[in-house]
């Protein structure tokens, strides 16, 4: 099978090795993928693919493929190809950047809180306008950025007093004032300036002017010319830090130093990094409607004409361990989390422009409330997802919307008509609506939720059932959405056809759900596991169906 939770898109080789080895398991009953499979080797968008297995026996699946350059032209089209292949729920890269020396040291590794394309604009005689278009990241996905600590990570190690001195002795051989550095207390913490000073003073490599200001002296510019030099491998471990930013990106490569002033001066004040890539892929994900991206880079460099690839090798590996870490975190947490905080995630995500509402329902055969007739089902295959397209939906519209949406949940569903399934639920119908998304040729959308909410509402007060309509400006895209909802479902039980009106049934994250496309509104129901069995939620489908029609 070839869909997977997570694609990776790196931009280099190198860049995709590192991210291989970041998510390889290093020791035994470890997180990590245990073997890396090669895909479609020899076609326009290989990739290697893997299990990655945590602790506990969780598990998610994640594809690294990248293009055969670097920059967006090249990023875009295999990101695109193989979010259409492997239907992602999630799009990230890792790989390197150039850092914003006032905010990001050396082997920094950048977390992107926006991106954009900084060259796309137009050109005059006199200046470059700029007109850009941000992508920003999730905020959830953002504050758990803001709060991650790289320490215990293969590439962070804590700086010795050696560390120091050559760090120190760098900066003043690049005329780099080190007191005002952005990493200077991780290499000279608290109480520790004067005393290594003197220390690094009494050893001849640093003397002080006549203001005081530390001065590098011939031996120290013959050390760190050796040092550097010899470096080959360049570091191994270093005290990074991560940069939670904005970053920028452009069509070409960088070496005038000029270009953080120029960035400032377009809008972005404290712009941290640019690379080639990552607006590319946060539009790839935006457009394609991938349920999340990000971007996570090491800075190897600071765009001035002194650079080199020193410190690539490390960017790049730092990056891929710092995305992994965070994926293991987030993506797992969001697919594998306690039934009870599934909810709260599911109605985190109706709240983004990119949700309808989320929809359940699993069904084998469904018997109509207060019919005699019974409904005798044509039962698809779940693995074929052209099934879910096999039949024509009706092109009337509900008799109850022809003048719009509802406004309130008894005009979707009452509790009365609840009770006879669920019994007595407490608390009452609460009503949330979305206006027009152009971007989803949408016009409108109501979620109810039925029921008391579970005790964790930090995304939204989540119920044991919800119900959903989205009306959209045609029937063929209220079938597109259901398909793009189809294609990355958990586990899809079956398509049911009644009167040509295709319902799906599938199982994702503790919830039984079902969506249905009725000319152009989709419906959906979303039924906590707990709250009832299939059986149960084919009924409450039933009640919706039968309330929308009369």
């Amino acid at each position: 099978m070839d869909h997977v939770d997570i694609l990776i898109i790196t931009a280099l080789p190198e860049e995709l090795e590192a991210a291989k080895a970041a998510g390889r398991v290093r020791s035994p009953g470890g997180p990590g993928v245990g073997h890396w499979e090669e895909c479609d080797a020899g076609s326009s968008a290989p990739f290697w693919r893997g299990e990655y297995r945590v602790g506990d026996g969780r598990v998610w699946t994640v594809a690294v493929a990248r293009p055969t350059e670097m920059g967006g032209r090249q990023a875009a089209p295999i990101a695109t190809s193989l979010v259409n292949h492997l239907r992602p729920k999630y799009l990230a890269m890792c790989g390197v950047c150039a850092g914003n020396p006032a905010y990001a040291a050396l082997g920094d590794v950048v977390v992107a809180a926006m991106v954009y394309q900084w060259d796309e604009g137009r050109h005059s005689p006199s200046r470059f306008e700029g007109d850009h278009r941000q992508v920003l990241l999730d905020p959830r996905w953002l504050r758990a950025a803001q709060d991650f600590n790289p320490a215990g990570l293969p590439s962070f190690g804590l700086a010795t007093e050696d560390d120091a001195m050559l760090w120190l002795l760098e900066r003043l051989h690049q005329n780099v004032n080190p007191r005002e550095h952005p990493a200077r207390n991780r290499y000279f913490p608290d109480g520790e300036w004067e005393p290594r000073l003197d220390r690094f003073e009494a050893k001849g490599l640093i003397a002080r002017d006549d203001r005081g200001a530390v001065v590098i002296t011939d031996a120290g510019a013959g050390l760190v010319r050796r040092r550097i030099y010899g470096d080959v491998d360049g570091p191994q471990q270093l005290p990074f830090r991560v940069l939670v930013a904005p970053m920028a990106s452009g069509n070409t490569v960088m070496k005038d130093g000029g270009i953080w002033e120029q960035l400032a001066g377009m809008g972005v004040r404290k712009i941290a990094a640019v690379d080639m890539e990552a607006a590319a892929i946060a539009t790839v994900a935006r457009e394609l409607q991938v349920a999340h991206w990000l971007v996570v880079k090491g800075v190897m460099d600071h765009a001035s004409p002194d650079k080199d690839d020193r410190h690539m090798r490390f960017a790049a590996r730092a990056s891929a361990e710092v995305l992994f870490k965070l994926l293991d975190q987030l993506v797992v947490a969001d697919q594998y989390a306690p039934v009870e905080s599934v909810a709260r995630r599911a109605m985190g995500r109706w709240h983004r422009a990119t949700m309808i509402g989320l929809i359940g329902i699993a069904a084998g055969a469904i018997n109509l409330i207060g019919n005699s007739a019974h409904w005798a089902p044509t039962t698809t295959p779940a693995t074929s997802p052209s099934n879910t397209t096999s039949a024509t939906p009706p092109t009337t519209v509900p008799s109850s919307l022809r003048l719009g949406l509802p406004a309130n949940c008894d005009a979707v569903l009452t509790l009365a008509e609840i009770t006879p399934v669920l019994g007595s639920i407490e608390g009452e119908p609460r009503v949330s609506t979305d206006g027009e998304n152009e971007q989803l040729n949408r016009a409108g959308k109501i979620t109810c939720q039925y029921g008391r909410a579970f005790r964790d509402t930090r995304a939204g007060n989540v119920a044991p059932l919800i119900v959903g309509i989205s009306d959209y400006t045609d029937a063929s895209m209220a079938i597109k959405r259901r398909d793009q909802y189809v294609t990355g479902a958990g586990t899809v039980l079956s398509t049911t056809t009644r009167n040509g009106i295709i319902f799906t049934t599938y199982v994702e994250n503790g919830f039984i759900m079902t969506l249905w496309p009725t000319g152009k509104y989709l419906f959906s129901v979303m039924l906590y596991a707990e709250t009832g069995d299939a059986a149960t939620a084919s009924l409450i489908a039933d009640a919706v169906h039968r309330h929308s029609v009369r």
